[in-house]
């Protein structure tokens, strides 16, 4: 069957979760009574990265950044965490031909590329509290677009002079 036409010009290549960090604090008793997160009690942050390119090759490298903490009581002040961490994203991205103009590639390559690497961070960081032991989580929903136009918009995409290794 034919495709023609209907395969986008910016190919999703590949993502790596590049970044982890896990913290759980050391008090037993508080480890014995929280079995579950608490949303009430729950931060999440999230920081798109500015996007970069190996012009001669059309590649796009997109990401975000992804910090998170449940505190222990309504203090909300760091030291009185359950756990807290961090976890970053990294995406690979191809322009296949010639058919898209430069502001919509900053467009995808801004706000369209960190939208789609979100359900593997999602999966990621959703797995890390189940698999230790804090049972399953619902992600709060965000405006991944909404994130992006406000925080990278209006920044420049910065040229690698190769790949990075």
């Amino acid at each position: 069957m034919a495709t023609g036409g209907i395969n986008s010009s910016f190919q999703f290549q590949t993502y790596k979760i590049d970044r982890i960090a896990y913290q759980t604090t050391h008090d037993i008793g508080l480890l014995q009574r929280y079995k579950a997160i608490d949303n009430d009690k729950f931060e999440i942050f999230f920081r798109i990265r500015v996007p970069n390119r190996i012009k001669k090759e059309k590649i796009y490298i997109s990401g975000f950044d992804v910090k998170f903490i449940q505190y222990s009581d309504d203090s909300r002040m760091e030291e009185n965490f359950i756990f807290k961490g961090e976890m970053g994203i990294v995406g690979i991205f191809k322009v296949m031909d010639d058919s898209l103009d430069e502001s919509q590639i900053n467009s995808l390559a801004k706000i369209q590329a960190p939208a789609l690497l979100l359900p593997y961070l999602r999966s990621a960081i959703t797995s890390l509290f189940t698999n230790n032991g804090f049972g399953s989580f619902i992600f709060p929903l965000i405006n991944i677009h909404k994130l992006a136009e406000s925080s990278v918009q209006d920044l420049d995409i910065v040229d690698l002079e190769q790949k990075p290794s």
